[in-house]
C-alpha cells in the first residue's frame, strides 16, 4: 500500500512540475511575442514615415483645355516643344488647324 502512496505522490509532483514548466514556457513565449510585435510596429512606423506621396503630373490639352495625366496623353513634338492631347481626335484637330495656317 505504501508503494501506491509513493507512486501517487510522485504523480502529483510530476503534474505540478509539468504545469509549472508549461506556465513558465507560456510566460517566456508571451514576452517573445510581445517583443516581436513591438519590433514589427516600429518597422511599420519607419516605413510609413519614409513613404513619399505619389505625385501625378498633369498637362493641359491646347485644343479642348482639358487637364490630363501626362503619362496618358497623346504627344506631338514640335522642335523642342511638346504638345499634349487628351485624345487622338484633339491631336488631329490641332494638326489640321496648324496645317491650315
Amino acid at each position: 500500500m505504501e508503494f501506491l502512496y509513493g507512486a501517487f505522490e510522485m504523480l502529483i509532483v510530476y503534474i505540478i512540475l509539468s504545469n509549472l514548466v508549461k506556465i513558465g514556457y507560456a510566460l517566456v513565449n508571451k514576452k517573445k511575442i510581445e517583443e516581436k510585435l513591438k519590433e514589427r510596429q516600429k518597422r511599420e512606423q519607419e516605413v510609413e514615415e519614409k513613404e513619399e506621396p505619389i505625385v501625378i503630373e498633369t498637362v493641359m490639352d491646347p485644343v479642348c483645355n482639358t487637364e490630363i495625366e501626362k503619362d496618358n496623353a497623346y504627344v506631338i513634338v514640335e522642335d523642342t516643344d511638346r504638345k499634349y492631347f487628351c485624345s487622338w481626335d484633339c491631336r488631329q484637330k490641332y494638326i489640321n488647324e496648324k496645317n491650315e495656317n
